[in-house]
């Protein structure tokens, strides 16, 4: 399932920014307009503060690795931009960057060279949920996971959490943003979530936080987003309908379009109460 589309609106961007196709590129201005997530670069900072201060406190010691370094999985990285802030925020950070979609994929990994940050993230094609964990892990254990709006699409939140607890070190942490059930769905809304967002099966807050305790994590701050984000989605879908002639004259109509009717439905589902948005720190042990 092939669940985002139009790769080629990033090139676009660029362009009216000045930068050609191979031109090198400053990571502060990609961020402009890598984001697939909520709240721009204030999110992602949220997580490079859990991570220094977990590292300042000492609960990221590890026998065996390089306690100066601290390595960061980031699940459904899309095009990179989490990934490339991560790596230009955190000092001695590596970032293993894992995207499900090929052509995604590509483009993050161009963007990064284009960003002179191949040495710090390493990224990879490939289904979390199916994939050999080993390629991920090549032999040392994370010190983070980290993943922005990307479990919503995960039905078995039980094998999902499992396989994320195995990644961690022993007091690893692990950051995510997503989406629940807040208040029980009419039949019209969770036809919207399966056909336009691609998520079925949201769990409900309790159900969410048994899950994660059931996989082994502790310590789990559950902080609900919901008015952020109604907020966020609901000025995202305005700003686009007003600037929908120079986004048409830039790209095109049916870019526009797909965009329009996505955009909607989420902030209509957003405006109902009954879909919530959370974002989780918990720890390994």
């Amino acid at each position: 399932m092939k669940l985002y589309s139009d790769i080629d609106r990033i090139d676009k961007e660029l362009l009216v920014r000045g930068y050609g196709p191979e031109d090198p590129l400053d990571a502060a201005i990609v961020h402009q307009v890598d984001s697939m997530h909520y709240e721009g670069n204030e999110t992602i900072q949220a997580a490079v503060t859990s991570l220094l201060d977990s590292k300042s406190t000492g609960s990221m010691t590890r026998d065996g690795h390089d306690k100066s370094v601290i390595r960061v999985l980031d699940i459904g990285s899309g095009f990179g931009g989490p990934a490339r802030y991560v790596a230009t925020h955190c000092d001695n950070s590596r970032v293993v960057a894992l995207e499900l979609q090929r052509d995604i994929h590509e483009k993050a990994q161009e963007l990064t060279r284009r960003c002179c940050l191949d040495t710090a993230i390493r990224h990879v094609n490939g289904d979390f949920m199916e994939m050999d964990l080993s390629i991920i892990e090549d032999g040392q254990l994370f010190d983070g996971i980290v993943s922005w709006l990307v479990f919503l699409h995960i039905s078995d939140k039980n094998n999902l959490f499992q396989r994320c607890h195995s990644l961690l070190l022993p007091t690893g942490c692990m950051i995510i943003d997503d989406f629940y059930e807040r208040q029980p769905f009419t039949e019209a809304e969770k036809a919207s979530l399966n056909q336009d967002v691609y998520c079925q099966n949201l769990p409900t807050k309790g159900c969410y936080m048994e899950t994660l305790r059931q996989s082994g994590f502790t310590d789990i701050d559950f902080q609900d987003k919901t008015k952020d984000w109604t907020d966020f989605t609901v000025s995202r879908f305005q700003t686009f309908q007003a600037s929908r002639e120079v986004f048409v004259n830039r790209h095109d109509e049916g870019t526009y379009d797909r965009l329009h009717h996505f955009y909607a439905a989420v902030a209509t589902l957003f405006q109902s109460g009954h879909l919530g948005g959370t974002r989780i720190v918990a720890r390994k042990y």
